[in-house]
């Protein structure tokens, strides 16, 4: 019963745990436990108390943003999602969280954008079949625009190679959606290695040098 949990903990409590790999650790372990409560002839098991403490948890929290993290995942999609979710409701929550985020006018065309998206169709998404490994075998300015952002994401010394892709909306949501960390381990350690690294008997780096580090860090 504990080693699934075990292996969470360490994924969700990375320095660099992103917003899919939270959804994808949840859908994980409610399916391990549920496949294993119907397996399990005893009616009164510690599973149960798991599931529902999943399912608390997962109430808890924004839907939407960890959703459109898987979706704006391009090795992932909507290919992991239920009939029932459809691809409509998808765009509606794109919408919704731009705006909410960004808070700016929706760009013309946003709707029309993430359709081609999730079918690889259009100059822009087309050709979405990519695989992790064959995007380092080629330079990163030749790569689609659909996985350009998880190049940026990966090796951030693309950045400015790459810095026309980011004015295409929904690559600017999924920069935002899956560069943020989803706990406070990540903010705890680079709080405690600034703590190392300012410090009047160790370093004379001024703040603006100090802003600096934390922003490449």
């Amino acid at each position: 019963h504990i080693e699934p949990l075990a292996i969470a903990v360490n994924v969700c409590q990375g320095a660099s745990t992103q917003a899919n790999q939270v959804s994808l650790i949840f859908a994980k372990l409610f399916h391990h436990y549920t496949a294993m409560l119907q397996s399990n002839s005893i009616q009164h098991t510690p599973v149960r108390a798991i599931i529902e403490s999943i399912r608390k948890c997962w109430a808890k929290v924004d839907h939407e943003p960890f959703i459109l993290a898987v979706t704006l995942n391009p090795f992932l999609r909507c290919h992991l999602f239920l009939p029932s979710l459809s691809i409509m409701a998808l765009c509606t929550m794109v919408k919704q969280l731009y705006a909410c985020m960004f808070e700016l006018e929706l760009p013309t065309g946003l709707s029309s954008r993430f359709y081609e998206y999730v079918n690889s169709s259009g100059e822009v998404f087309g050709n979405g079949d990519w695989e992790e490994k064959s995007l380092m075998e080629i330079s990163p300015v030749q790569v689609p625009l659909i996985c350009q952002y998880f190049v940026i994401l990966t090796h951030p010394q693309y950045l400015d190679s790459l810095a026309a892709s980011q004015n295409e909306p929904l690559v600017k949501l999924a920069l935002l959606l899956l560069s943020f960390v989803c706990n406070s381990a990540g903010t705890k350690r680079f709080f405690s290695i600034m703590g190392s690294v300012k410090t009047k008997s160790r370093s004379r780096l001024s703040i603006s040098k100090l802003e600096k580090v934390s922003t490449v860090k």
